[in-house]
């Protein structure tokens, strides 16, 4: 009867171990679960906040390519400015250029004729010294 009594303790109590067994089981297999499930949202809202990063770098990406394109544009204009500006420069100096050489040419008359006004105010004035004589 004792060897049954003793017997019976041994079986119950590794029932009772298996069975603590099999709920320790169950409560990692519940936690795994979980944390799958857990680990599944993360990756679910880890892909949704890439797919909005790579929206975002697109609308990025098309920005920086108009901005681009208008820089261009405006290099383009700007250039053209310069090269305009460079042509109404030159035909500036040209015309200062010829001008100065008409101021030049007017000025070299002008002593020219200075010179001839002095040599006829002389002759005049011998002249008239002459014509006194003479009278």
């Amino acid at each position: 009867k004792e060897a049954n009594e003793g017997l019976g303790k041994t079986l119950s109590t590794q029932e009772e171990e298996q069975r603590q067994s099999l709920e320790a089981a169950r409560e990692r297999e519940i936690s795994s679960t979980d944390r799958y499930n857990e680990v599944e949202a993360m990756l679910q809202e880890s892909n949704a906040s890439l797919a909005l990063v790579r929206e975002e770098n697109k609308v990025i990406g098309e920005t920086v390519a108009n901005l681009t394109k208008s820089i261009e544009a405006k290099h383009t204009d700007l250039e053209g400015a310069v090269q305009k500006s460079d042509d109404i420069q030159t035909e500036m100096k040209r015309q200062l250029l010829g001008s100065q050489t008409e101021i030049d040419s007017k000025t070299l008359a002008k002593i020219e004729l200075e010179s001839k006004y002095a040599a006829l105010i002389e002759e005049n004035a011998s002249l008239k010294e002459s014509n006194s004589t003479l009278n």
